[in-house]
């Protein structure tokens, strides 16, 4: 639950970034809209317009750093649930006397997966001829 905590506060950083970037880029922008000459403009822009770009833009990144974190670890979370399965399953046909080869899909007679996923390639895939 510590993580969860913390990737929290890692999204209310990376929003409050993005935010203070978009005022940065607004501040800069109402500086410069009066001024009409370019090098009057120059300063401005170097210190807002880029300075917020740049919040923005680490703002940003935080988020969905954090957002990845969160996906790799729900990723790693279901593949170990998926071992559990398999042995599981494995143990359920050695009682049963069977052998299963989680490896790979279920061929048929014919080669090519069986079930819905033979269904759909014998749909796309045309016969060959031999």
């Amino acid at each position: 639950m510590e993580n969860d905590t913390r990737l929290r506060l890692f999204d209310m950083i990376g929003v409050a970034l993005a935010l203070l970037g978009t005022a940065l880029i607004g501040l800069g922008w109402y500086s410069v809209h009066d001024k009409a000459s370019v090098v009057e403009q120059i300063p401005y822009l170097a210190s807002g317009a880029v300075g917020g770009l740049a919040a923005v833009i680490g703002g940003v990144s935080v988020v969905y750093l954090s957002r990845q974190f969160r996906l790799e670890r729900e990723v790693a979370r279901l593949a170990s649930g998926q071992a559990e399965v398999e042995a599981a399953l494995q143990a359920l046909a050695a009682g049963l006397g069977e052998t299963v080869d989680l490896a790979g899909p279920d061929r048929g007679r014919n080669g090519r997966p069986s079930g819905r996923l033979g269904r759909i390639e014998q749909l796309s895939v045309p016969e060959q001829p031999r």
